[in-house]
């Protein structure tokens, strides 16, 4: 990813946004989550509270990051008790790098998706490729 500008380097720069039961809505609910993570490390989780995401997340996630001349990259691990358990089913997501050049761009997938209006995502879906221990692969839908 690119190296967000000196004075962006310590906000969300790197996000997953998903919801947990299918579309989602016009705005986040607690089922909507948002994970991520500023170039300087700095973590940030939180599920929807109707405006932003402030209300609690299962604990079950790691955020991992490295940078590299020119540029970092971000892993998001997510275990499945924090998007519910079930597989095989519709979630809605939407990745994106953000707060690079300026405060509150975004460049997400799917365009023009917004991380406040989770029904701009796209729909993934969860299959299961092992049967203990569980692998959930994403799968997205355009």
């Amino acid at each position: 990813m690119p190296i967000p500008d000196l004075n962006h380097q310590s906000q969300p720069n790197a996000a997953v946004y998903l919801t947990r039961f299918g579309k989602g809505g016009g705005s986040p609910a607690p089922s909507d989550i948002a994970l991520t993570i500023a170039y300087d490390g700095t973590i940030q989780v939180g599920s929807g509270d109707g405006v932003t995401y402030t209300g609690p997340v299962l604990n079950g996630y790691e955020i991992a990051w490295s940078t590299y001349n020119g540029g970092w990259d971000a892993e998001f691990r997510i275990n499945s008790a924090v998007i519910g358990n079930w597989w095989s089913r519709p979630i809605g997501l939407t990745v994106a790098v953000k707060n690079i050049a300026a405060l509150d761009d975004f460049f997400g997938w799917p365009t023009g998706s917004n991380a406040f209006v989770p029904n701009s995502w796209g729909e993934g879906n969860l299959l299961d490729l092992l049967a203990p221990p569980h692998v959930y692969l994403p799968v997205i839908q355009r």
